[in-house]
């Protein structure tokens, strides 16, 4: 049986692509006093996260437990090199412990997994456009 796959085992030539030193992120939640309807149309995130990826902006969404453990919310990751990534959106609130640049420090496990599935975005929403179908995740 084989181990576990983490992004430890996976190797790319992304690093060639572009110097990483110019890259930066931010990452965003649900503002505090926006009240989230039922319906999930409405989500800010999700709203946002539409936005962003429209103007082809390296960006990926997950689900996080939130601070007291008792429930699940969404983050939203933007990534960009050698240009400014939004300090504030709609509805949104800045998390400012999982922001930063290349040059300032390195970067985390969370942020790797989450730049990763935003390169996978950014690849898919490319060859969708280019007329390839989507066969699974």
């Amino acid at each position: 049986m084989s181990a576990p796959c983490s992004l430890e085992h996976c190797h790319t030539n992304l690093f060639a692509l572009q110097s990483l030193n110019d890259m930066k992120w931010k990452c965003f939640r649900r503002a505090l006093n926006y009240r989230l309807e039922p319906n999930h149309y409405k989500d800010p995130v999700l709203i946002q996260y539409w936005n962003v990826l429209r103007t082809d902006t390296l960006c990926a969404w997950r689900r996080v437990l939130t601070d007291d453990g008792q429930k699940t919310e969404k983050e939203l990751w933007l990534f960009g090199i050698n240009e400014d990534l939004p300090s504030e959106l709609p509805n949104l609130r800045p998390m400012h412990q999982a922001n930063g640049s290349w040059s300032e420090n390195a970067l985390s496990y969370d942020c790797r997994s989450m730049l990763f599935k935003a390169l996978h975005n950014m690849i898919e929403k490319y060859l969708l456009s280019k007329g390839f179908a989507r066969l699974n995740k």
